[in-house]
C-alpha cells in the first residue's frame, strides 16, 4: 500500500494548531465575573501602620511646631528645623512612641525644647538626634515612665535629657549641653550612655536609680552625681572639674574607673559600699582623694588607688576600710582618724614580707 507523502509545512501547521488549542483550554474565562473589581494592593496604613509627624496629622499651636494629642506610634519623615518661641514636638497623650527615624531635630536661638512632654505617661523616643534647642533637648520632666533609646542630644541650652521618675535611658549620648547631659528623678535606669563636656555635669539622678556601663567626661562639675539608694557599676568618669562620682547615702559603687578628675575620684557621705574601683590621678592640685568618705558607716574595700592627692581619705567615724591597695598618692596613701575600723596598712610587703599580711590588710607600696 502506498503511504501519501506528508510535507514539512503540514507538520508545522498541525503543531501550531495543537498548541493554540491547548492554550485556549488552559486559559480562564474571557469575560470578568460580575460585580465591582476590587483592588489587590495594600493601603498606606497596611504598609506603614504608624502616623507621620506633619502639619496634617499633628498640627502645632502657638507653643509647638507639632503636637501629639492621641496615643499611637509616630515617626518622622524628614529633618525638623526649629523656630523661635516654640517646641519642636509637644506630647500631651499617654502611650506614645516616636521614632525619629534617623533624622535630626535642629533648634535655633530662642526656640524652646526639641521634644517636650507636657502631660503624658509611658512615652518612648528613639533613633535620632536632637540638637541646638533653646531649652532642653528632650524635656520629660513632667512625665513618668519615659523610655529614651539611641538618641543623640547636643548643644542644647540647658539639659540634654531631662526626665521625671521611672525613666529608662539607654545607648544615648549627651554632649556640649549648657546644663547637665542627663538629669533624672528617682527610680530611673541609665545604661550604655556617654556624656561629654556638659557645662553643669554629666549624669545626675535622685534616689533609687541604677547607672551602668556609662561614661562621663570633660564636664564642668561632677561626672556622675546621685542621691540615696542608687547603684553605679562599670562606669568611667574622667577629666571632670569636680568629683568623678559624688554619692550621698546608702549607695553601691562598684567596678568603676575614675581618672583625672579635679577633686575626688569617688566621694560618698554615709552608709555606702565602695568596692573594686580604680581611682587614679584625681585631685592633683587639691585635697582630692581616690575615695573620700565624708561621714560614717561606709564600707571601702578592694579599691586600687594611685597618684591621687590622697588614696583613701576619711572625714567621719565608723567606716570599714579593708583590702585596698594604694601607691604614689602625693599627700598620704591612707588617712583616717580614730574611731574608724581600718585594717592595718602594710607598707611595701615585698620588703617586710607578705607573711605579715592578713586577708583584711590594706597595702601601700
Amino acid at each position: 500500500m502506498n503511504t501519501p507523502a506528508v510535507s514539512p509545512s503540514s507538520i508545522i501547521l498541525a503543531a501550531l494548531t495543537l498548541a493554540t488549542s491547548t492554550s485556549l483550554l488552559m486559559a480562564g474565562p474571557i469575560n470578568p465575573p460580575a460585580g465591582p473589581v476590587g483592588s489587590t494592593l495594600k493601603t498606606l496604613g497596611e504598609i506603614e501602620p504608624r502616623i507621620a509627624v506633619n502639619s496634617t496629622n499633628t498640627p502645632g499651636d502657638a507653643e509647638s511646631m507639632f503636637r501629639i494629642t492621641q496615643s499611637g506610634s509616630y515617626y518622622l519623615t524628614g529633618n525638623i528645623n526649629g523656630v523661635n518661641g516654640k517646641d519642636g514636638i509637644e506630647i500631651i497623650a499617654d502611650d506614645v512612641t516616636i521614632d525619629l527615624n534617623g533624622f535630626v531635630m535642629s533648634g535655633i536661638a530662642g526656640s524652646h525644647s526639641g521634644i517636650r512632654i507636657s502631660s503624658g505617661e509611658i512615652v518612648s523616643i528613639r533613633n535620632g538626634s536632637v540638637r541646638n534647642w533653646g531649652v532642653d533637648g528632650i524635656d520629660a520632666s513632667s512625665a513618668g515612665g519615659v523610655r529614651i533609646t539611641d538618641v543623640n542630644v547636643a548643644w542644647n541650652e540647658i539639659n540634654g535629657i531631662h526626665t521625671a521618675s521611672n525613666a529608662i535611658i539607654s545607648r544615648c549620648t549627651a554632649r556640649f549641653n549648657g546644663g547637665r547631659g542627663i538629669n533624672v528623678l528617682e527610680g530611673c535606669i541609665i545604661s550604655g550612655c556617654a556624656t561629654v563636656a556638659n557645662r553643669s555635669g554629666g549624669i545626675m539622678t535622685q534616689d533609687a536609680c541604677t547607672i551602668t556601663e556609662c561614661s562621663a567626661a570633660f564636664s564642668t562639675g561632677y561626672g556622675i552625681q546621685v542621691e540615696d539608694g542608687c547603684t553605679i557599676t562599670n562606669c568611667t568618669s574622667e577629666n571632670n572639674t569636680s568629683d568623678g562620682i559624688r554619692a550621698n547615702n546608702y549607695n553601691t559603687i562598684t567596678g568603676n574607673s575614675l581618672q583625672s578628675n579635679g577633686d575626688d575620684g569617688i566621694q560618698v557621705y554615709m552608709g555606702c559600699r565602695v568596692t573594686h574601683n580604680t581611682c587614679g590621678n584625681n585631685g592633683p592640685s587639691a585635697a582630692g582623694a581616690g575615695v573620700y568618705a565624708a561621714n560614717s558607716a561606709n564600707r571601702i574595700e578592694e579599691n586600687h588607688l594611685t597618684n591621687n592627692s590622697y588614696g583613701v581619705l576619711v572625714g567621719g567615724t565608723d567606716n570599714f576600710i579593708v583590702k585596698n591597695t594604694a601607691r604614689g598618692n602625693s599627700t598620704l596613701n591612707f588617712s583616717a582618724p580614730a574611731g574608724n575600723e581600718m585594717a592595718p596598712v602594710i607598707t611595701n610587703p615585698g620588703s617586710n614580707g607578705f607573711a605579715t599580711m592578713t586577708q583584711w590588710s590594706n597595702v601601700a607600696y
